[in-house]
């Protein structure tokens, strides 16, 4: 007898070729069955007459008797065609089947059928095309919802319908529910027995709802507390710093920090000081002061005569944090330093002399700061800007220099408070919602095309004056493919522009140059040597440039709501007034773009881009490693994510390590084992 551990290759009807398919899919057991959910389902749980089935939309069943004996043809190409003509009371019609010549004696004159399929007309004639047929008693293929799953090319549907129905079969298949009883009543969900059930032999559409319902809760609320016991497991003991009064150090400051700063950093001098290792996500819009708050946390570890470590993904933004963090930290004597992998070997041998024997107190670097032979005096913090920019690896290495260290990682993204929850899930988040005192929003357009050359005088006058553009093309060069002529190319617009503006200084950056060359580019750009830059979006986050108070983005279309608001970051950090442009020549997407026009909050912005595109869209090649789910779709279940999200954490808070809940820990400990890579 089967069960659910049974292998594929030993289920009936199964060979070695087909299981060696089955396991390509992750369809190694029966077991594994239970959980291959449908894409989608066909309803052929009700029929139509003859006359009315050309009427109506997609396939339908048409319950049909056969009225003489079948013809067979042969047709171009050595196949055959069989015409087998039937009818009911309101018509007649004609099932043709191609290159199936076993029809010609499967269906027998005078006996009544259920035939699924298209219904065309042509003419007076009706006809069906190697449509679906079973007996009329049968109720095998047709009279109900019928279940069409994913990835299935290649294999019989059979197959994989009788492996579902040998799973459902089994008398045991599970011993308990993984949702605990008190859940499932206060949420009306129905059991997983039941929901097993009717998503893969639903009765009604009622059937699937309910289904669907069940196990999209229960993916979100193992999620949910897979992340919050991951959080409990790796929360531990860590270097208790001793409290310092941080007003000294925002005395200093050339600026008042804003409330929501404040805040911030007093949350992670209580993480600091606790005795616990802090590991804490800052979220903050562009613009928003995280530096700031980075320096007060490393305050407080330099004080209690440690060193905090702060490493940026690329050299030019860990310099500038290394001249902002000097800055902050000259009057008090407190040391900083810089490790970057274009140093000359003889700077980098002195930056780890100083790093090792506590000279720097403060360093700052690229990945060069978690490689071997860098050795860290007494690091209290790490520090790490925009994280979801390193690779696993570095990730990895960097938790092991950390050791017992407090750990802070900042994102300029803004992320909706669901997709926080699922890409972060297992660290504390704050947030910084308000912009320093004294910066101005940046005023937002969509400018036609007849406007172009007003808003190129703009530039230069503002040039003239000292000040700065932007200019973002989405290509590099033009393509000879169609779809791209209309796309201003970086390289061709630069030459295009020079033309224009034959007195301004252009430069050009994109992708395509080496990481030195860019690091040059931007340089120049920074210390205002170029009155305008032309790139693709390789300009980097972060990446200060106070001059800058003009961008032009072209076919602006061609990206999202939050990546446009990312582009737009910067300018507009200083104390003039700053202004966005784009452009776009669709009008289907120009309602699309106002909604940059009506607000400069990333978190509303964000928000309408996922409502917009979805989380795939939104998240982007860069957050791969967000988790993929089996029935839950972020967009549309984002209510049952935060219900789910409550139920966890208040189960992890009354139970950290779910000792009273061997179902449920059994079912964390698989999926921890399964998504390792996903859920670091």
């Amino acid at each position: 007898m089967n069960s659910l551990n049974t292998p594929v290759v030993k289920l009936p009807g199964v060979g070695e070729k087909t299981a060696a398919k089955l396991r390509h899919m992750g369809l190694d057991t029966l077991g594994d069955f239970l959980t291959f959910f449908p894409r989608g389902y066909e309803d052929r749980s009700k029929t139509v007459d003859i006359f009315e089935s050309t009427l109506a939309e997609g396939k339908v069943c048409v319950r049909a008797l056969v009225r003489s004996t079948p013809t067979s043809t042969r047709i171009s190409g050595g196949k055959t065609m069989v015409k087998v003509p039937v009818c009911d009371s309101t018509g007649v019609m004609d099932m043709v089947f191609f290159n199936q010549p076993y029809v010609k004696t499967a269906l027998e004159v005078g006996r009544e059928y259920i035939f699924f399929g298209k219904a065309e007309a042509f003419g007076s004639r009706k006809s069906m095309t190697n449509p679906l047929f079973e007996t009329a008693d049968a109720g095998i293929k047709t009279g109900r919802l019928t279940p069409i799953y994913p990835g299935t090319a290649g294999l019989k549907p059979r197959v994989v319908h009788a492996c579902v129905e040998l799973a459902l079969m089994g008398a045991d298949w599970v011993k308990e529910d993984p949702l605990p009883e008190t859940l499932r009543a206060k949420y009306k969900l129905c059991s997983i027995k039941d929901a097993y059930q009717w998503i893969h032999k639903p009765h009604t559409w009622e059937d699937v709802r309910q289904a669907k319902r069940r196990l999209v809760f229960e993916e979100l609320f193992l999620f949910c507390l897979t992340t919050g016991y991951m959080k409990n497991k790796t929360t531990r003991r860590g270097i208790r710093l001793k409290r310092y009064d941080i007003e000294e150090f925002y005395a200093r400051l050339p600026f008042a920090p804003t409330q929501g700063q404040r805040d911030a950093a007093e949350q992670m001098a209580r993480d600091m000081c606790s005795g616990t290792k802090m590991n804490r996500l800052l979220q903050g819009d562009v613009g928003s002061g995280k530096t700031l708050v980075a320096a007060a946390c490393a305050y407080q570890a330099v004080k209690n005569g440690g060193q905090a470590v702060i490493m940026a993904p690329t050299e030019i933004l860990a310099s500038q944090h290394y001249e902002t963090f000097s800055r902050f930290f000259e009057p008090f004597g407190i040391k900083c330093a810089l490790l970057t992998s274009s140093m000359t070997a003889a700077q980098k041998k002195t930056a780890r002399e100083h790093i090792k024997n506590g000279d720097a107190q403060i360093v700052c670097g690229t990945h060069a700061l978690i490689q071997d032979g860098v050795e860290y005096c007494s690091p209290y913090l790490f520090v790490v800007d925009e994280q979801h920019r390193f690779g696993v690896r570095q990730r990895a290495a960097l938790q092991q220099k950390a050791g017992d260290a407090h750990f802070l990682v900042m994102s300029a993204t803004p992320i909706p408070r669901t997709l926080t929850l699922i890409l972060y899930g297992d660290l504390s988040v704050s947030v910084l919602s308000e912009k320093p005192v004294g910066r101005k929003p940046v005023q937002t357009f969509v400018v036609p095309e007849h406007k172009r050359d007003g808003m190129y005088n703009m530039v230069w006058e503002k040039a003239q004056a000292g000040e700065q553009t932007y200019v973002i093309c989405p290509l590099i060069e033009q393509s000879e493919d169609s779809e791209d002529s209309e796309r201003k190319a970086a390289a061709d617009y630069a030459a295009a522009l020079q033309k224009k503006l034959p007195h301004a200084r252009i430069g050009l950056m994109h992708g395509k140059l080496k990481a030195q060359e860019k690091d040059a580019v931007m340089e120049q750009f920074a210390q205002g040597q170029l009155d305008v830059l032309v790139s693709t979006t390789v300009v980097e986050v972060g990446v200060d440039a106070p001059g800058a108070q003009i961008i032009i983005i072209e076919n602006a279309e061609m990206f999202g709501l939050s990546q446009l608001h990312q582009l737009r970051g910067r300018v507009g950090r200083g104390s003039k007034q700053a202004y966005c442009f784009m452009m776009s020549q669709q009008d289907s997407t120009k309602e699309r773009l106002k909604i940059m026009c009506s607000t400069t909050d990333g978190f509303k912005i964000a928000e309408e881009d996922l409502r917009l595109r979805g989380p795939g869209d939104f998240l982007g090649d860069r957050q791969h490693g967000s988790p993929e789910f089996t029935v839950a779709n972020l967009t549309a279940d984002m209510t049952v994510l935060s219900y789910a999200k409550d139920e966890a954490e208040a189960l992890i808070d009354a139970d950290p390590q779910l000792k009273n809940q061997p179902t449920l820990l059994a079912q964390v400990l698989k999926i921890m084992e399964s998504k390792t890579a996903t859920m670091n």
